[in-house]
């Protein structure tokens, strides 16, 4: 079977799909490189939102992104939900969702999103900061940081998180939890995922545009690989 009849077979399932659950579906089959086929698709058609798949693990637990995944995120800029593979066939049941901030004005850019889609599946919001005690110290670490430093950073990331609060808009009709937590970042998320039953995690990226944008997007990157539900990205010019 070539590789034509292969593709057109996976869209007439899809659409069959689509069809069963009352959902139009319009499909096409096109060749070349496929992130610049999803990216240039999701321009002609002003898609609202890339819906991917992502890989099995790799033999360290984390989760294999994908070229095309990865280069998608990093080309466009239109949300992208990665979906993990393993999640079970069928609609799913939505859980709880979650939006974590580093203080950024990148990652605020997130926060509508997570409260509209909250708000639409009748779910509660959560809000939360994970702070890492040894990034923020730096060399200070060394000798250890005092009790006081740890309060001040801790009232930072309270702080950052009212702001992500602010930036959600309204929210006096959500169930809003607002937390922080110690940690690594992408360990942190992924603990309190598992804790708080959260359906889906949405965070911003700013891909590699800059530093600081790298610094995000690894970030972003490594949330991708140990999380086990959808991520929504929200990229940020």
């Amino acid at each position: 079977m070539s590789l034509r009849e292969r593709g057109e077979r996976a869209l007439d399932e899809v659409a069959s799909e689509g069809e069963d659950a009352g959902v139009d579906v319009e499909t096409r089959f096109a060749e070349g490189r496929p992130q610049t086929r999803i990216v240039d698709r999701a321009d002609e058609t002003n898609a609202d939102l890339v819906v991917m798949g992502q890989q099995g693990h790799t033999g360290l637990g984390e989760r294999l992104l994908g070229s095309a995944l990865t280069r998608v995120l990093r080309n466009t800029d239109v949300p992208v939900l990665a979906v993990p593979a393993g999640l079970r066939d069928g609609a799913p049941e939505f859980g709880d969702v979650l939006v974590p901030t580093d203080g950024s004005d990148a990652s605020r850019r997130a926060a509508p999103y997570g409260a509209d889609v909250a708000r639409r599946y009748g779910v509660t919001l959560h809000l939360l900061s994970v702070l890492d005690v040894q990034r923020e110290a730096g060399i200070f670490d060394v000798g250890g940081v005092s009790e006081a430093y740890v309060d001040r950073l801790l009232e930072q990331a309270r702080e950052n998180v009212d702001d992500l609060s602010d930036a959600a808009g309204d929210l006096d009709d959500l169930d809003v939890v607002r937390d922080v937590v110690r940690g690594r970042a992408h360990t942190g998320v992924r603990e309190y995922v598992e804790a708080e039953d959260v359906g889906l995690v949405v965070i911003a990226s700013r891909g590699e545009t800059s530093f600081t944008g790298q610094a995000l997007g690894s970030v972003t990157d490594r949330v991708l690989r140990v999380l086990a539900v959808p991520v929504l990205v929200v990229p940020v010019a």
